[in-house]
């Protein structure tokens, strides 16, 4: 590092650590809205709207709930993919029924319990939900 210049990365990690801990700040209201907002968010989309198959995540600790969303893409008759955290780190995918028959997987998030489709699957997918700590608006 040059003297006084900051690495992308250096940067990077900051803004990482002042977005989570606003986040762990938050209080439960601002988490359900923040959660309501998502889930309006990404249904009102018409490649969302028009998807047979999405590849989705189960939102754990303090990120925005997930769990409306895909209780609303299912009852769309959605076919939802999820991530399920392999060894090796890679992601393979399984289908997400129900939240009750999910169960506490690597580093504890949670997956279904169902068989695994491989680390192909999200190609299936008509549209990815991929969680992101901070999205500005120009993307």
């Amino acid at each position: 590092m040059i003297a006084g210049v900051e690495t992308v990365g250096g940067a990077k990690a900051r803004v990482r650590a002042r977005v989570l801990a606003a986040r762990r700040a938050a209080s439960a209201e601002q988490r359900s809205s923040a959660a309501e907002q998502l889930t309006r968010s990404v249904l009102d989309l018409p490649v969302v709207e028009a998807a047979r198959c999405a590849a989705a995540y189960v939102s754990f600790g303090t990120e925005p709930s997930t769990a409306e969303l895909l209780r609303v893409m299912r009852s769309r008759g959605v076919r939802l993919l999820v991530p399920v955290l392999r060894e090796d780190l890679d992601l393979d995918w399984a289908i997400y029924d129900e939240p009750h028959l999910l169960s506490q997987g690597a580093r504890g998030l949670l997956e279904p319990t169902g068989p695994r489709l491989g680390v192909d699957a999200v190609a299936e997918a008509d549209v990815v939900v991929v969680p992101a700590l901070a999205v500005a608006r120009d993307g």
